[in-house]
This record gives structure tokens, sequence and C-alpha cells, in this order.
């Protein structure tokens, strides 16, 4: 148990402070600091970032994509991204206990992980692995203890696609029964049920889909809808929400009315989604031309009613942000840096009845270049 934990446990204090933000990116430039491709941020809602945490080991990465998670217990950081060292690649995995600890021995070999989500429980750790026309795109999940990482696959993969793949989100669904998964080649929805004794069934694929090229999906968190962001020229093929019926494993209607501005014929890309925690918001980090790329909308969990936008967030810079999460209680957003930009990682305020608040001041970023790709945030809460 960590020293804050032991105190707040003696003492009734508010475990504000042992909040973490972690966050993963590439930089393309010879010479950079490959540590700082992994760095982890103490964050608490009053006085915001904290030092900077770099990883201990050098890893690789591309500017394709990649995800990071932390155990839901906190005792460990997982990347989609090896250590810099000759293949076969292990999945990387490193304990945590308010830094980096030893990586973890003896992980699954694999190909090339491109997103990891661990179920809510913490004892399964999902992977989408990305292996070309070849080897296939392929989902796994995998046994996870805190003590030794993770163990046998359960039941087999599934080959989601046989094409070559750039980026396959997965979304683990609020109680753990389904895997979300998005592609961008044939279906680009789809939703398998999730058995921890036998693994993966039958899937189910989300009809009247519009999205080209498919970024991320998401859950509300209540699990009654799914969604999914991608490509589009039009406001309404960028992003689409379906419901979700948790008791058939089956899709409902898809929702009308989801258009994400600009409403012209722009190319933009919705690289993220998600839900705010009261279900009561979407926000999604885009991209393409002079679009706002932090944007964010109405959203009544009751009706699936896509409402207005909010007033932009100010102090937005660098690129898309390639990744979104909040903090437990919903009242900070973070918005990872996105491409060719300077800051791994931002956060603002957020209140569903207002929207954006004020920025916080921006996290250390010393060591990074616009040559840098940030595509992956993580975050957790040892309150």
């Amino acid at each position: 148990m960590s020293l804050w934990r032991r105190i707040s446990a003696s003492t009734n204090l508010s475990p504000e402070g042992e909040q973490y933000i972690a966050a993963f990116g590439y930089q393309t430039a010879v010479g950079h600091d490959p540590n700082l491709n992994l760095v982890v941020y103490p964050f608490d809602a009053v006085n915001g970032f904290g030092t900077r945490i770099p990883a201990p080991t050098e890893l690789q990465g591309t500017q394709g994509g990649g995800k990071i998670d932390f155990a839901p217990s906190g005792a460990a950081l997982v990347s989609t991204f090896p250590v810099n060292s000759p293949p076969p690649y292990k999945l990387t995995a490193y304990e945590w206990d308010e830094g980096f600890g030893s990586l973890y021995t003896s992980q699954p070999t694999v190909v090339n992980p491109d997103n990891v989500e661990f179920n809510g429980d913490g004892d399964v750790l999902f992977m989408s692995d990305v292996g070309g026309i070849t080897y296939g795109t392929r989902i796994k999940a995998f046994n996870w203890s805190d003590s030794t990482g993770a163990g046998s696959e359960i039941g087999s993969y599934v080959t989601v696609s046989n094409s070559t793949q750039d980026f396959v989100p997965i979304a683990v669904s609020p109680n753990g029964n389904f895997l979300a998964v998005g592609y961008s080649a044939g279906a680009h929805l789809e939703v398998y049920p999730f058995n921890k004794s036998t693994g993966f069934g039958t899937k189910q694929e989300a009809p009247n889909n519009t999205s080209n090229t498919v970024w991320d999906v998401a859950w509300n968190n209540a699990g009654t809808y799914v969604a999914v962001a991608g490509s589009g020229y039009d406001g309404e093929h960028r992003l689409n929400i379906y419901e979700w019926d948790n008791a058939t494993g089956t899709f409902g209607s898809k929702v009308s009315g989801v258009s994400v501005e600009p409403l012209n014929t722009t190319q933009v890309s919705v690289f993220s989604v998600i839900f705010a925690p009261d279900d009561e918001a979407i926000i999604l980090g885009c991209d393409g031309g002079s679009v706002d790329k932090l944007q964010a909308y109405e959203w009544d969990n009751a009706t699936g009613t896509f409402g207005s936008k909010y007033t932009s967030a100010t102090g937005t810079s660098g690129g898309a942000p390639r990744d979104l999460k909040f903090n437990t209680n919903g009242t900070v957003l973070f918005a990872g840096g996105g491409s060719v930009a300077t800051h791994p990682v931002h956060a603002w305020e957020w209140d569903s009845s207002t929207g954006f608040g004020a920025k916080y001041d921006n996290a250390d970023n010393s060591g990074y270049s616009q040559t840098f790709y940030f595509h992956s945030l993580a975050y957790i809460d040892l309150g």
C-alpha cells in the first residue's frame, strides 16, 4: 500500500493527489530522448499536473497509433509498444506504485499490438494485434494478475479482418461482457460477446455505418449506447451512435441527427470520442482544415438524442487530440496533445451543465518538439 493510501486510511483524508495521467507518443526526429515516449504525471483537481515521471526504458513507437492502460488496481501500466530491443516482441507491462517499477517478465509474444484495455474487474486484458494481410488483424484476451502480468490466452483469438489495418480501436463494455471493435475494411463496428471461461462469441455488426477510416470506439457509461468515430466529408459521416441491448447482445437503432461540425464537404477526422461520466455530454477530438479540434455536444441518455454544441474550449493548441479521458467524478477532461504537438496532455475543468471551464496550466513539456505524435492517455484514481 502506498504512503498516501496509508495516510488516507488513518486520517480519512480525501485521496486527491493519488491520481495519475499517463501519455504515450512517438517522436520522429533523430536524437530525441525515447524515454519521453511514455510519461506519467501526478494530478489533482486543485493543483493540476505534478512532476513528470518518465519511463525507465526506451519504448519503440509509430505515428499510426497505439494505446496504454492502467490496471484498475493501479498496480500496473501496460503499453502496446515494445521495449526498444530486437524481435520477437513481448507485451510491455510495468509494475506501478507512485512510479515505474520493474517490467513484468514472461509476457505474451505479440506481432504488432495496437490497442489494449482492461475489463473493470482487472482480471482480463484485451488487445488488438494488427499483423497485416498474412497474419490478419486479431483480437485477443489474456488472463491478468497484478503479481505476474498477462498470462494465458482466454479461448481462441478472433480474426476480425484479413486486410492491412492502420488502427484497430477496442472498447470494453461497462459490464465487461462485450468488446466493441472498430476497423476500416468491411464492417466498421463489430461487438463480440465475451465470457471469462470460454472467450469470444459470435460477433454482431452495426447496421448502416457511414464512417470511412475508423479511429475510435466508445461505450456510454450505462452500456446502452456504443459510438464509432471516423473520417467523413459531411457532418453525419464522422460519428455513428447505436443503441445496444445488453440482455440480447444485439444492436438497436442508429441514433439520428448526429452531425459533427463543420457541416460542409471538408474532410474531417474524429480521432477520439468519449461520453462524460454522467452520460450527459459527448466530447470529440477532431482534425481537418480549420475545424474546432476539441468539440463537445449535449447528449440525452434517456432518449438517445444528440444535442447542441457547447462553447469551444479555450487554450487549445497543437494537433487533434488522439485520446480523451475524464477524471473519476467527471470534473476534469484530459486531452492528448495529438500530432505535431509540443505538449503531451492538456486538462480543462468540466461541468456537463455548462461545458468547458478553465484550462489547467500546461504539464512539463521539456524535451519535446513538434515532431512528437501523442496518441494515447491512461488515467487512474487510487483514492
